[in-house]
């Protein structure tokens, strides 16, 4: 597997009643600094506390992208991009 995975949580958000599926969206954000494994485990680890984000993690060997699950009924890319920035990391979304 390519991408360390360290946080992720359940959730029931995006639910319809019956339904067994959730609908997400993925993004991925390409985040300038070089970061240490601390520093990446903290940043999906905090991301995922974010109300929306699904999971976060960084791929293991180009450490410089993380891919985001998130609810779009909850989130946007661009509020996750300012929860990253918001971290004092410079970083942009490269795909979606």
């Amino acid at each position: 597997m390519d991408y360390i995975f360290s946080a992720a949580k359940p959730t029931a958000r995006g639910l319809s009643e019956g339904a067994d599926t959730m609908y997400t969206g993925d993004i991925v954000i390409h985040i300038d600094e070089s970061l240490g494994d601390d520093r990446i485990c903290n940043l999906e680890r905090d991301l995922c506390g974010e109300e929306g984000v699904v999971s976060a993690c960084v791929h293991d060997k180009r450490r410089h992208l993380m891919l985001v699950d998130y609810d779009p009924a909850d989130r946007s890319p661009s509020e996750i991009l300012g929860a990253v920035r918001r971290r004092g990391l410079h970083a942009e979304v490269i795909g979606f």
